[in-house]
């Protein structure tokens, strides 16, 4: 890392619920290496969380307990299936449907078989 960069580190809150997240945001003002990172200052800056992708169809562990990573609220609205909740752009439906059945949903059609030479 050279000299003219600079190390950002964003506080996640421990805990996200319906009541709202803590937010850390006076506790950063002086340290110039850290930002808040819950989701009232993450989604003033346009960025929000999400799980990390290799984590997300992991059955071994919780999904509090999956990586997460800090997008740009635009480019997390292409998976919105994989944004924390609570953060900005979650979309509780999506994430409903997040691991993809492998049953057939009936209106995927048959494979053509070929045409036999005689």
């Amino acid at each position: 890392m050279s000299d003219r960069e600079a190390k950002l580190s964003f506080l996640l809150p421990a805990f996200v619920s319906e009541l709202g997240s803590a937010c850390s945001r006076e506790y950063c003002e002086d340290k110039t290496d850290m930002e808040c990172g819950c989701p009232n200052c993450l989604e003033n800056k346009g960025l929000t969380l999400a799980f990390d992708v290799r984590d997300w169809n992991s059955s071994d562990d919780l999904p509090e307990h999956w990586r997460k990573r800090i997008l740009s609220l635009r480019t997390a609205r292409l998976a919105k299936h994989l944004i924390c909740p609570g953060y900005p752009g979650h979309d509780a439906a999506a994430a409903e449907r997040r691991r993809p059945s492998t049953e057939s949903s009936g209106d995927t059609p048959p494979p053509e078989s070929l045409p036999t030479v005689d």
